[in-house]
């Protein structure tokens, strides 16, 4: 397998698989390609169209983003409704998230805990650094005095 593809060095998408030419700009995304999806056949397929692809989560992602959108009242009224399954809900709030590691930060500094982050400016007080600099950048840009 690590035969079937090289390293060309340069920027973007540097390492090429031998067998259709595809680039990537990792090493394990090129892998899992080669093991994966180069010369196979379609392993999923959406049950509402004729849409198929190879790997499960590009089947979930068409589903979240084109059947719900467009065959909405379709899926509405199943049990396992895809897009909560997509999510990532905390246990101990009810807030759900879109990617596992927004629930982590979550977790870490905001559910339950007190802002810890505050602006030097107007001391007002933020639960994760992000939105901190954020407020500086868009409330306080004219305040910073640069040397």
């Amino acid at each position: 397998m690590l035969n079937s593809f090289i390293f060309l060095g340069n920027h973007g998408k540097p390492y090429i698989c031998f067998n259709c030419g595809r680039s990537y700009k990792y090493t394990r995304s090129l892998r899992l390609h080669v093991k994966y999806e180069c010369g196979q056949e379609p392993k999923y397929a959406c049950h509402v169209c004729n849409y198929k692809c190879k790997q499960k989560g590009s089947l979930k992602r068409h589903v979240i983003m084109t059947i719900i959108s467009d065959y909405g009242c379709m899926l509405r009224n199943k049990p396992d409704n895809l897009k909560s399954q997509m999510r990532h809900p905390c246990k101990n709030c009810n807030k759900s998230y879109k990617h596992r590691q927004h629930l982590t930060s979550h977790l870490k500094y905001e559910c339950g805990k007190e802002p810890q982050f505050q602006c030097h400016i107007c001391y007002k007080k933020y639960h994760q650094k992000y939105t901190l600099n954020h407020h500086i950048r868009v409330s306080h840009l004219n305040d910073i005095k640069f040397i």
